[in-house]
């Protein structure tokens, strides 16, 4: 078991996107490891930009939805451990690890 959490961008990760999260406030293709070996695949809004979503679509369905209300990798990162901390996640499904 490994006893640090791991934050994979899948769509990678570069200086641009450290500028540009915050302004897109949407993001899809975090893929967090947790120290049980779990693998989630999380997708981050912005407070904002789900509001301005939600007006031009009937609903918004994304599987393992946060919200926040702004979306950095700090703040990807800070969710990501209190999530195991808490233990939040042990009422949710783990993507499995073999695809």
């Amino acid at each position: 078991m490994n006893h640090e959490i791991k934050i994979i961008f899948r769509n990678g990760y570069t200086e641009l996107d450290e500028i540009e999260m915050p302004m897109k406030g949407y993001r899809n293709d975090v893929e967090v490891h947790f120290p049980d070996d779990s693998i989630f695949i999380f997708c981050f809004y912005d407070d904002v930009r789900l509001s301005q979503d939600i007006v031009d679509e009937k609903c918004i369905i994304e599987e393992n939805l946060i919200v926040v209300q702004e979306l950095t990798k700090d703040n990807i990162e800070q969710i990501a451990k209190e999530l195991w901390t808490t233990g939040l996640l042990k009422k949710y499904k783990a993507k499995a690890n073999n695809y």
